[in-house]
């Protein structure tokens, strides 16, 4: 599980993933899978909030640091998932959150992760 984040790490964000990595263990692993990794993508980190907001975590959580860069090395090329794929999975993510009731709202509309709103009354 990946959570990618546009700026500093906040404690929170800890909790936030605990709470998607557990989900994840009990609504989509296989048996037979070994137990979910979560990863907080930054903008930036300080080290010493990051260990501190991991310190009793018991699941596989990391915290790291992201650099944009103008091209993707090329080895990484082909090995990385397309818009669509993304997209699939953002769809996937949302319609578990709407079921766990998680889905984020503003103004009574359920707001979509690519973009479009959709009222209360009328969820997908």
């Amino acid at each position: 599980m990946i959570d990618l984040k546009i700026e500093e790490f906040k404690p929170e964000f800890s909790g936030k993933m605990n709470f998607y990595v557990s989900a994840v263990d009990d609504l989509l692993r296989h048996p037979d899978d070994q137990p979910t990794i979560g990863m907080i993508l930054c903008k930036s980190k300080n080290k010493v909030i990051a260990e501190y907001s991991l310190r009793d975590m018991h699941k596989p959580i990391s915290v790291s640091v992201y650099q944009l860069k103008d091209t993707l090395p090329e080895p990484l090329q082909g090995n990385l998932p397309t818009i669509e794929q993304l997209e699939a999975e953002l769809e996937t993510i949302y319609k578990i959150e709407l079921a766990l009731g998680l889905g984020a709202k503003f103004e009574g509309k359920i707001i979509h992760p690519l973009g479009e709103t959709v009222d209360e009354q009328n969820e997908m």
